[in-house]
């Protein structure tokens, strides 16, 4: 059978069944797979996008913590090379006028497992003190230039005298 047999009528159903089958190809073969290409696309350039910008934040970071560890590396030279974290803890309470009232002090040493540095630490009672001493104090721990830091402290009220209290604290620094 030859087109020219065919009648109109069932020449427009062959017109229309040939250009659903064409159409059917092109979006199967073509119009679907560029539509899903430009979805992956798409969405391969947001992530792309937000991994530049977590980039470019994770290099401001860690500008920010070179620059720390550089000033703390020069703090670190200007320390004296025989800096004892219990002399120090000592002899600042002693300057604070808190050397009669410390009950007891235990330093510890803690090699630590990144890089070649310890932590040294003294944890110190002191008993009896006013809360104008333990400010004192800390504040001549804390102005330091040695890198000094209180880690933790506890302090209660002391039962003797209304107004006096007894810390516990652990003071600690870095040492190569």
């Amino acid at each position: 059978m030859i087109l020219s047999d065919l009648k109109p009528r069932e020449k427009i159903v062959i017109a229309i069944g040939a250009t659903g089958i064409v159409l059917f190809l092109f979006f199967q073969l073509i119009a679907f797979p560029l539509l899903d290409e430009k979805k992956r696309l798409q969405k391969n350039w947001r992530h792309k996008k937000n991994t530049a910008i977590e980039i470019r934040a994770l290099k401001v970071e860690f500008d920010r913590l070179n620059q720390k560890q550089q000033q703390a590396q020069k703090r670190f030279g200007r320390r004296d090379k025989q800096f004892s974290l219990f002399a120090f803890v000592e002899q600042t309470a002693g300057g604070a006028g808190l050397k009669d009232h410390i009950a007891y002090m235990k330093p510890s040493t803690v090699k630590s497992s990144e890089g070649g540095f310890s932590i040294s630490s003294v944890e110190m009672k002191l008993q009896d003190i006013t809360l104008k001493q333990l400010v004192t104090y800390l504040h001549k721990i804390e102005i330091s230039p040695n890198m000094v830091r209180v880690h933790r402290m506890a302090i209660n009220k002391t039962g003797k005298l209304k107004d006096h209290l007894t810390v516990t604290m652990q003071v600690q620094t870095i040492t190569s």
